[in-house]
């Protein structure tokens, strides 16, 4: 029997990327030319039309998904706002971990590796009032479970909560309660069968408009990244 000189990857992701996808990258394309504009904005056109929301802006943003959700607190968030997390596996732990490196107040509600996270997750005695932001992974890879978060979320934005979803392993697959979202982050390397290394926020209007960081890094500033492409 004759191997193939490509491995079959049967991993969590990245997943084998197709070979029209692999030509198709075989071509030189400047990132200062007004053809990788064009190609930039019709890929966050085409993901656009995925997510279904006119609200939430699409960014393509060079580096992993950890990376992306890193942007995203970096930018949108301030360190004082506390933040409640629900980890359930190794990814919603990698989300904890994020977060007390940035935020002063971290609250984690942690739950069986092997059963979805819902609404039913939240401590009755628990004041959600204190809480700024709050962070989940929707489908937690290290396991395959889907997390029921629809309700959650509606109840999590009802107390004014800014959302982030984890949806790397969910987008643009698994229904995604956009209505109730402030952020997600995604990646190009699972579903969409593209090469890895490209992660894919989706933002809020409403993030848009709250002051950027003044001490945000030039290389990690997504509002300069967006006015640039723009």
């Amino acid at each position: 029997m004759k191997l193939s000189h490509t491995p079959l990857l049967l991993t969590p992701g990245p997943l084998n990327i197709p070979l029209r996808v692999r030509q198709s990258m075989a071509g030189e394309l400047g990132s200062r030319t007004p053809e990788f504009t064009r190609v930039y904005s019709q890929i966050c056109q085409r993901i656009q039309s995925w997510v279904g929301h006119e609200d939430f802006v699409v960014q393509v943003i060079p580096g992993s998904a950890t990376e992306v959700i890193e942007r995203m607190i970096r930018n949108f968030s301030r360190p004082e706002e506390p933040v409640l997390i629900f980890e359930n596996g190794i990814y919603g732990r990698r989300l904890v971990q994020i977060a007390q490196k940035w935020f002063h107040t971290v609250r984690v509600i942690s739950g069986d590796p092997f059963k979805a996270l819902s609404i039913d997750s939240l401590p009755s005695s628990l004041d959600l009032s204190q809480f700024r932001w709050a962070m989940i992974v929707h489908c937690e890879t290290s396991s395959g479970i889907l997390n029921s978060i629809k309700s959650l979320c509606q109840k999590l934005n009802s107390e004014r909560i800014e959302i982030l979803v984890d949806a790397v392993s969910s987008f643009p697959f698994c229904e995604i309660p956009w209505d109730f979202l402030s952020c997600a982050v995604s990646t190009s390397g699972k579903w969409l069968w593209g090469p890895p290394g490209l992660g894919l926020g989706f933002i809020h209007s409403r993030l848009w408009e709250r002051p950027a960081p003044p001490d945000c890094p030039t290389s990690w500033d997504l509002r300069a990244q967006r006015d640039h492409i723009q």
